[in-house]
């Protein structure tokens, strides 16, 4: 599929242009619009043909959002280099090409053995171009196309390629701020250059960049990025965590039909387990990619470096210290736990109570859904008749899930919120401590624990506004990772 936008072609699967982050099913009235002017193709540069006086054309590389790239040779130094040749609805904007001028000047900064070196930008009728490295080899995006999922020798071997050239950019204070496939090359003994650093900027200067622009691809950006906030290095750090998990399962960990919906997928879902989709990837480069792809920033890798002394520990057999605690199956789910069975209550009357309540779970059974509040005053039998009417339920239908919440007449303030709170708990997982102390049997626990992923889902979509409200964001995400992975 070609974008509409920037002309690069994409897989007929992919929702964004690879290059330009483009939709690629725009519409023509989406279309950007320009002058006539702009319209005007530029003459088509052959092989052989020069380029302001000094560069002969060998041949087109590919393009992307702004402009195309060729293979040429420098005549006054005999060397072949890439130019990027800027798209002149592009040079047409004095403040764009600043800002590139600027940015060239950061980038120009890095010198690193995986990163790709910039030489310069000049100017030829009205025409700008950036002179760079040229590196004879392919990008990762068509490496990935054209091998799909990577080994995980590979993996680890460009993931630390990627860690040593991004380690020497931000000693410098230079973010990337776009690291995508296309903009990882891997030449032909196969070691990476990161290319295109022209977005990127200074941290310790304003740039010209306006505050809450997204620049970046929303595939591989981080949530505060999607945001518009002020990103630093853990920014790439998440991306490079994006690119890990597209290189060992060969697909993205987020995916939709618009930007905004992609970015609200970085920011609120939790990514499928690399395992999931591929077997062989090990427990100590899962929880490695994941603890890359954390939501908070503080919570990821800090540095680099850190990432890639990961990397050498799991060349090297040893144990990873990330920190991650990877999903663990909880003890009532385990077939060689034994618990005792939960000794029945002796329950008299209250038949009429437990009439009301059977009436009221049938209506519910057949989609007349209610809510139930059993009120009186403190020790008259609540918890007993619905401790009860639970055990008499679950005995009955056997694949129903039954949570409740109780009043403490002695909590004070808040105190009515707080059958919500144990509610949301039980639904989402919190379910241990009652096992272990013998309020719930382990049939019970089990139910609803099976039932976290679920409810975790319909909470991030019906009620953000709960979590860390009613429900601690980071407790849930862990138990959803748990509960979805034994």
């Amino acid at each position: 599929m070609k974008c509409p936008k920037c002309s690069a072609d994409n897989p007929d699967s992919q929702k964004f242009c690879g290059e330009c982050g483009a939709p690629l099913t725009k519409t023509e009235e989406e279309q950007p619009m320009f002058t006539k002017t702009l319209e005007t193709p530029v003459e088509a540069f052959t092989r052989g043909s020069q380029f302001a006086q000094r560069y002969e054309i060998i041949e087109e590389l590919g393009r992307g959002g702004m402009g195309k790239v060729y293979r040429v040779e420098d005549t006054k130094i005999r060397e072949e280099i890439a130019l990027k040749l800027i798209k002149p609805e592009i040079s047409m904007d004095q403040k764009t090409i600043e800002r590139f001028r600027n940015e060239l000047k950061t980038a120009r900064k890095i010198s690193h053995r995986h990163v790709c070196r910039m030489f310069d930008m000049g100017e030829e009728k009205g025409l700008h171009y950036i002179t760079m490295e040229y590196v004879d080899g392919e990008d990762l995006k068509n490496l990935i196309r054209r091998v799909g999922r990577l080994d995980t020798d590979t993996v680890i071997k460009i993931g630390k390629q990627i860690c040593q050239g991004l380690s020497e950019a931000h000693r410098l204070g230079v973010i990337h701020r776009d690291l995508k496939p296309s903009n990882i090359m891997i030449d032909r003994e196969g070691n990476v250059r990161i290319i295109d650093f022209g977005i990127a900027r200074s941290l310790r200067t304003k740039g010209l960049t306006g505050s809450g622009i997204m620049i970046g691809t929303p595939e591989y950006m981080s949530p505060e990025q999607a945001e518009g906030e002020e990103i630093d290095n853990r920014s790439d750090i998440y991306s490079l965590g994006v690119l890990l998990y597209e290189m060992i399962t060969g697909v993205l960990p987020f995916s939709g039909d618009s930007a905004l919906g992609v970015a609200l997928k970085h920011k609120t879902e939790i990514p499928p387990d690399p395992r999931e989709l591929n077997t062989k990837v090990s427990d100590e480069l899962c929880g490695v990619i994941l603890k890359c792809l954390e939501k908070e920033k503080e919570k990821r890798f800090q540095e680099v470096d850190e990432l890639l002394s990961e990397f050498r520990n799991i060349q090297e057999g040893l144990p990873t210290t990330t920190g991650i605690r990877l999903p663990q199956e909880p003890p009532f789910m385990r077939e060689d736990v034994e618990t005792a069975e939960l000794e029945e209550p002796v329950f008299v009357a209250r038949q009429e109570e437990l009439g009301r309540l059977d009436t009221m779970i049938n209506k519910a059974l057949s989609g007349k859904g209610q809510v139930v509040f059993v009120k009186g005053e403190a020790g008259c039998g609540k918890t007993a008749l619905i401790q009860e009417f639970t055990r008499r339920v679950h005995k009955k239908h056997l694949d129903l899930i039954v949570a409740y919440g109780k009043c403490n007449a002695h909590t004070g303030i808040g105190d009515p919120y707080l059958p919500f709170i144990e509610l949301l708990s039980l639904l989402t997982g919190e379910v241990s401590a009652k096992w272990e102390a013998g309020l719930i049997s382990k049939e019970h626990a089990s139910r609803l624990w099976r039932l976290t992923p679920y409810a975790a889902q319909s909470i991030m979509e019906n009620g953000q506004d709960l979590i860390e409200t009613f429900i601690p964001g980071s407790a849930l995400v862990e138990r959803t990772q748990s509960a979805s992975t034994v």
